[in-house]
C-alpha cells in the first residue's frame, strides 16, 4: 500500500486535533533554550506520525522510531529544520496507519481477546484515549492501571523493550496522546517471555549480590556454556531466560527510596559497561544492538518509576533487570575487556551542574542530531543522563560494591565516531563504502569476534 502524505507541511491545525501536546516532566532532561518553535514543529510532526503511520514499519514488528528519533533530537537540541529532514528519512521506511477494525469497539470487558494482534492497533488506541477522557484527563492512573495488568505486563518488556521507552518517552513529555499510544503498543506485541512476570516469580530473592558479580556466576554456568554458536537455536532463549530468573534472586531491592535509586545507579553502571567495554582488544570498537537497546531504555526506566508508588517500582526494577539478565545470556555474557579504558571518572560536570554547559559534550550532541542513525540521539542522551546523574548523586555506603566510575563522554564520543550508517539507506553499499553500524549477534563468543571483528 501506497505511503502517501494526508497532511501539508503548514498543518499546525493537527496538533489541537489530535491532542499531542509535549510538555515537560520535572526529570526530564534536555538542553535548556529550546525554542517554541522548535517545540511547535515536533508536536506537529508527532501528530503526523501518530495520525499516517503504523507503529511498527513492517510485518515481523520492527519499530516505527519516529517520534524516538524526533523527541530525542529535540532534547538536545535540533533545530526546525534538521526535526523536519529526521521526519522525512523516517517516513521512507514506514506502513500506512490501518483504519479501525470495524466492528470491533475494545471495552474493560474484551481487552484481552485481541492482545497480540497488531491489526487491532487503531481500536486499542482508541479504547485508552477514553479511558483516560473518563478519568478527566488524568493518564497516570490509566497507565498505572493497565501497565500492571496481568496480561499487559510481560508485553511491556517486549519487543527490545519498545512498549517500555515509548512509556518512558510519554511520560518525559507528559503526553496523554503518546501514553495511549504506548500501551497500545504493548498490547499488539506478540509475547516473548514464558514467565508471567507475576510479582512472586519477579520478586523472590535468596541472596544480595552486587550485579557485576552476577554477571560473572551466569558466564560461568553450564547452562550458558553448552548454548552453541551458530545457530541461534530456538531452545536458547527458554534456557537463558531461567538462567536470568535464577540469578535474579540474588539481586535484592528494598522498597525505599533510598535502596530503589541506588540499585537503579548500580545497574545503570553495568548497562554502560556492557554497552561500551565489550570489544577485545585489538578490534575496532562494536556496540551491539540489543545492548544499546538496553542503554537507551535505561534512561527511561526512571521516567516510569517516577510515577510509581515504592512497591511497583521495585518490581519495575527487578522485571527490567530480569530482561537485562536474560539478554546478557543470550549474547554468550560478554566479557569487560576495555573496563579499564571506560571505567575512567568523567570530569566534565561539576557538581550541581544541571544543564551540559561542557564544549566536548556540546560536540557530541551535535554529531548524534546530525547522524542519520535512528537510534543514536537516544543512544547519546543516555549517556548524558548517566554522567548528570553519577556526578550528582551522594556517595554510596562504604559497603556496597559500585561499579567503577565511568567515562560517560568517552562512551557518547565513542558512539558518535564509531556508528555513520544510515539507517535508511542500503546497508550493504554503506558498509562498502567504509561506514559501519551497530553489531549483531552472540558477542561473548570468540568466534564472533574472529568472524565479525575489525582488526586495527
Amino acid at each position: 500500500m501506497e505511503n502517501k502524505p494526508k497532511h501539508r507541511d503548514s498543518d499546525y491545525s493537527i496538533v489541537e486535533e489530535t491532542g499531542m501536546k509535549l510538555g515537560k516532566a520535572p526529570t526530564a532532561l534536555r538542553v535548556p533554550g529550546i525554542s517554541d518553535e522548535a517545540l511547535r514543529e515536533t508536536e506537529r510532526l508527532c501528530a503526523r506520525d501518530y495520525l499516517e503511520h503504523h507503529v511498527f514499519f513492517n510485518h515481523i514488528q520492527f519499530h516505527n522510531h519516529c517520534i524516538y528519533h524526533l523527541l530525542a533530537s529535540l532534547s538536545l537540541g535540533a533545530t526546525q529544520k534538521r526535526l523536519r529532514e529526521i521526519y522525512d528519512l523516517n517516513i521512507t521506511l514506514q506502513r500506512p496507519l490501518l483504519e479501525p477494525v470495524p466492528g470491533v469497539t475494545i471495552t474493560k470487558a474484551n481487552m484481552h481477546e485481541y492482545l497480540g494482534k497488531e491489526e487491532f492497533y487503531p481500536n486499542y488506541i482508541e479504547f485508552f484515549r477514553c479511558e483516560i477522557g473518563a478519568e478527566g484527563g488524568d493518564w497516570r492512573s490509566v497507565l498505572v492501571r493497565y501497565m500492571f495488568d496481568n496480561e499487559i505486563y510481560p508485553l511491556v518488556f517486549s519487543g527490545l523493550i519498545h512498549p517500555l521507552i515509548h512509556i518512558g518517552l510519554s511520560i518525559e513529555f507528559e503526553s496523554a496522546l503518546l501514553i495511549a499510544m504506548s500501551l497500545a503498543q504493548a498490547c499488539i506485541h506478540s509475547p516473548m517471555f514464558r514467565t508471567t512476570f507475576s510479582a512472586d516469580v519477579i520478586e523472590t530473592t535468596i541472596d544480595d549480590q552486587p550485579l557485576m558479580k552476577i554477571l560473572e556466576n551466569i558466564r560461568g554456568d553450564v547452562r550458558v556454556n553448552d548454548i552453541p554458536y551458530l545457530p541461534m537455536l530456538v531452545e536458547d532463549v527458554p534456557v537463558c531466560e531461567q538462567v536470568a530468573l535464577d540469578y535474579l534472586q540474588q539481586w535484592k531491592v528494598s522498597p525505599t527510596e533510598e535502596c530503589i535509586a541506588l540499585k537503579y545507579r548500580e545497574l545503570q553502571c553495568v548497562i554502560a559497561l556492557l554497552y561500551g567495554a565489550t570489544t577485545p582488544h585489538g578490534y575496532r570498537n562494536q556496540y551491539e544492538f540489543s545492548l544499546m537497546h538496553l542503554l537507551t531504555s535505561s534512561y527511561f526506566v526512571t521516567m516510569v518509576l517516577g510515577v510509581l508508588t515504592v512497591e511497583q517500582q521495585v518490581r519495575v526494577l527487578r522485571s527490567y533487570v530480569f530482561v537485562v539478565l536474560r539478554y546478557y545470556a543470550i549474547g554468550h555474557c560478554p566479557q569487560f575487556y576495555r573496563i579499564d579504558e571506560v571505567a575512567a571518572d568523567d570530569i566534565s560536570f561539576a557538581t550541581g551542574d544541571e544543564y551540559c554547559s561542557d564544549k566536548q559534550w556540546k560536540m557530541v550532541f551535535a554529531k548524534a542530531i546530525q547522524n542519520d542513525d535512528m537510534h543514536i540521539a537516544k543512544a547519546v542522551h543516555a549517556l548524558w543522563y548517566g554522567s548528570i546523574l553519577n556526578h550528582n548523586a551522594p556517595p554510596a555506603p562504604a559497603d556496597y560494591q559500585m561499579p567503577p566510575s565511568i567515562n560517560w563522554l568517552l562512551l557518547a564520543q565513542n558512539t558518535v565516531e564509531c556508528i555513520d550508517m544510515s539507517s535508511y539507506e542500503d546497508e550493504d553499499e554503506q558498509f562498502m563504502a567504509g561506514k559501519r553500524g551497530w553489531s549483531r549477534g552472540k558477542i561473548g563468543f570468540s568466534q564472533h569476534w574472529k568472524q565479525s571483528g575489525e582488526k586495527l
